[in-house]
């Protein structure tokens, strides 16, 4: 083998390798200094001018790079209530992986769920159209940028995006029909756990399936409490004020059938309570409440997302 043929791969290791530290440093960075994550990467482009012949082995070098840098974020807390981190790193990381090599469908999807939820939904589309420029037969990337105007309520827009992809060979009859239903109940809480479970069923990436499960508890704490909100009301018609706590026991027993007519108004709801039988969430913490208001909301503590 001639000498140059050993010179390329070197120098591509080499390159590489000066990337681990840096970006170690990068993500030990703490305290008040406000670091701009991405300025330490390279671009895509110039990632894929010294990987010659090699695109596909380094494109999967910074898809785990990416899904290492996002792991690594959420065990430090990144995703707890009140963090502020904004997964800078993450659009740059899957924006090489994409550039080297453009057919890397799971890190789109990837990137339209995450970078779209914790850094910008305008990155987010903007990897999503290129994806879908270079494989426009994979409907399921219309599905998530369809997803993304949908949440920044753009529901023409959505509706158009899950019309172009079920015009797609294989996709199935769900993009036809959220197509219509953007248009006619965008912002429902149904529209939502209807796109959230097909995305469940139909993604392979556990992350993502978690993700959807976990958008899935939030929106049965809500119908929980739109269920809880109609039982206080009726307590506080026949008593003439608010239960004292939210003890099921204890409305079951002033309400009676009241209480069974409720739940039978509230198809797919299942109210449940701990030892103390007070109501709780799908995650076990009890509702907050207050006994003067009445009002009923999600306790801080919870594990359930409050948004």
């Amino acid at each position: 083998m001639r000498r140059s043929n050993y010179i390329i791969p070197l120098i591509i290791i080499a390159g590489l390798a000066t990337l681990i530290p840096l970006q170690r440093w990068i993500d030990g960075e703490t305290g008040n200094r406000a670091v701009e994550e991405s300025l330490y990467l390279p671009s895509g482009k110039t990632v894929k001018e010294i990987s010659v012949g090699f695109d596909g082995i380094v494109s999967d070098i910074y898809w785990m790079r990416a899904i290492q840098y996002f792991g690594g974020k959420v065990l430090n807390g990144a995703l707890d209530e009140g963090s502020n981190d904004r997964f800078e790193l993450l659009y740059p990381l899957l924006d090489i992986t994409t550039t080297l090599d453009p057919q890397y469908i799971a890190a789109y999807e990837f990137g339209g769920m995450f970078v779209a939820d914790y850094n910008s939904k305008e990155k987010a589309i903007n990897l999503l159209q290129r994806g879908i420029t270079e494989n426009p037969n994979e409907w399921r990337l219309y599905q998530y940028l369809g997803m993304i105007y949908w949440r920044q309520h753009d529901y023409p827009k959505a509706s158009e995006t899950f019309e172009k992809g079920s015009q797609i060979s294989g996709a199935p009859q769900f993009m036809h029909l959220m197509a219509a239903q953007m248009l006619a109940e965008g912002g429902s809480r149904t529209t939502a756990r209807q796109m959230y479970e097909h995305v469940y069923n139909s993604s392979d990436d556990k992350r993502i399936k978690d993700w959807m499960a976990t958008k899935l508890k939030r929106l049965d704490a809500l119908d929980q409490i739109d269920c809880l909100n109609r039982v206080v009301s009726a307590y506080k018609d026949k008593t003439g004020r608010y239960p004292a706590t939210l003890d099921l026991r204890m409305l079951a027993s002033t309400l009676g059938p009241t209480l069974q007519q409720i739940l039978k108004s509230s198809p797919g709801v299942q109210l449940n309570y701990n030892k103390q039988g007070l109501a709780v969430d799908p995650d076990g913490y009890a509702f907050a409440y207050s006994n003067q208001t009445g009002e009923i909301a999600l306790a801080n503590d919870t594990t359930i997302l409050k948004k």
